[in-house]
């Protein structure tokens, strides 16, 4: 065969898996590009064999294989910096830094993604560029500096409408509406979903549709629409599994879970939360494996299995601080609160011993949450302060501490958590009559 004809039929097979693995059929994908670097390497055309790495290393990643995904690519990465071609040094980054991510080390993963970002902008690569801002923009929202991560989301969509990147556009749009849903302006993350979701059934990405639907359906949670949330995210996880998306797949079945609970069927619950976690022990996604032990933590407490919550919240609060993550830290501490105050709440005597130690949490807990938390931190907050009031027989006090959490919740359109503190609250109060604080 020719030069010209094997440099043709390398990338023909290459660009066979592109599209395969766009559409969610990996695994042809994979064979493909298998294909292609045997074909390569018999011939000796050491470019093609290290672009082939490299695109399987990316596909490794979709698929959730992210140590293999490294170990693919970085052979690559010392061939691509001896060539001097930067475009590809700056692509494996990226999958690295992707890859490390995934598997918990977030500094590793800044550190990688800021190197390409450095490189990108010397060389203007700014397809290359504009996943690197969102990927940057991840990080940061998992470190909880939502306002800063929205910035580098709408300086991508910016570049990606300025290069007409349509599949790059609804990635934009969808990571803008995760923002604005982390931040707790629903309506507006609503609008960007759509518009993610509408650009994504019209290119056919099967598995960007599942991960917005997803997402659609978390948001109907917050704002109390239940049944509308089980319904979004059956069909995303139906679509999720049909194109192999595990990670993704275990963050809907998180979230089923949640409705779930909140619905009372707590078995239901359960189970999906347990599903979930066998695809994160199988994938090695620590980051969503501590977000679910935090949420079988919660379950627990509610109902009423106080030694078991501890458990699970112990070890997702070690995750946390292993991997840098500040918005499940603070999600963990808020957690195991509640459990300290619930149980508080339903003994017969309560210390003032036992009152000045959950004081000094709540001190705890406003200085761990600060400014970049304030959304999700002090509404609960407040709320705990409240509770803690009615132990104290402080109800005047008590009163304009939930009204506060409450004006917050309703500002954000978290009909859900309304709900659920107005139930508590006047569990609270049912029970004030029977408690004696020992002096």
């Amino acid at each position: 065969m020719k030069k010209d004809n094997e440099k043709l039929y390398i990338n023909a097979l290459m660009q066979r898996a592109t599209i395969y693995s766009f559409i969610g059929e990996n695994e042809k994908a994979i064979e493909d590009v298998n294909k292609a670097l045997t074909f390569s390497i018999k011939n000796n055309i050491k470019y093609s064999e290290y672009e082939c790495k490299l695109l399987l290393g990316t596909i490794y990643n979709n698929i959730c294989k992210y140590e293999k995904a490294i170990e693919v690519v970085k052979g690559a990465l010392a061939f691509f910096m001896d060539v001097k071609d930067y475009q590809k040094v700056s692509n494996i980054m990226n999958t690295i830094g992707y890859s490390y991510q995934y598997l918990g080390n977030i500094n590793k993963a800044f550190e990688y993604y800021e190197k390409a970002l450095k490189i990108n902008e010397e060389i203007k690569d700014f397809f290359t560029q504009c996943t690197l801002l969102n990927n940057i923009a991840n990080l940061l929202a998992i470190k909880g500096e939502h306002k800063k991560a929205l910035e580098y989301h709408k300086k991508s969509l910016s570049l990606r409408e300025e290069i007409g990147d349509l599949n790059g556009i609804a990635f934009s749009l969808h990571n803008i509406g995760s923002m604005y849903y982390l931040t707790g302006e629903n309506m507006k993350a609503i609008e960007y979903f759509q518009k993610s979701l509408k650009i994504r059934d019209r290119i056919g990405f099967k598995q960007g549709k599942g991960y917005t639907i997803s997402n659609i359906g978390a948001l109907n949670i917050i704002m109390g629409n239940l049944e509308d949330a089980i319904n979004y995210l059956s069909q995303a996880l139906e679509i999720q599994k049909e194109v192999n998306d595990l990670s993704s797949a275990a963050t809907t079945l998180n979230n089923l879970g949640t409705a779930h609970q909140y619905l009372g069927n707590m078995d239901i619950a359960k189970n999906y939360l347990e599903e979930a976690l066998t695809i994160v022990e199988k994938i090695k996604d620590l980051n969503m494996k501590g977000y679910l032990l935090s949420n079988m933590g919660k379950l627990c407490i509610e109902k009423g299995e106080y030694s078991n919550a501890e458990k699970y919240l112990d070890e997702a609060l070690a995750i946390a601080e292993k991997i840098g993550n500040d918005d499940l830290k603070i999600k963990v501490h808020l957690a195991l609160f509640s459990s300290k105050l619930t149980q508080l709440e339903i003994q017969n005597e309560a210390s003032e011993e036992k009152i000045a130690n959950l004081k000094k949490n709540i001190q705890f807990l406003n200085k761990l949450a600060g400014e970049k938390m304030l959304v999700i931190a002090t509404p609960e907050i407040l709320f705990f302060e409240a509770r803690l009031n009615i132990i104290e027989g402080k109800a005047d006090e008590a009163k304009r501490k939930f009204e506060e959490c409450i004006k917050i919740y309703e500002k954000y359109g978290k009909n859900l958590e309304i709900a659920r503190a107005v139930k508590i609250y006047e569990r609270s109060l049912s029970l004030r009559d029977t408690k004696k604080i020992d002096r």
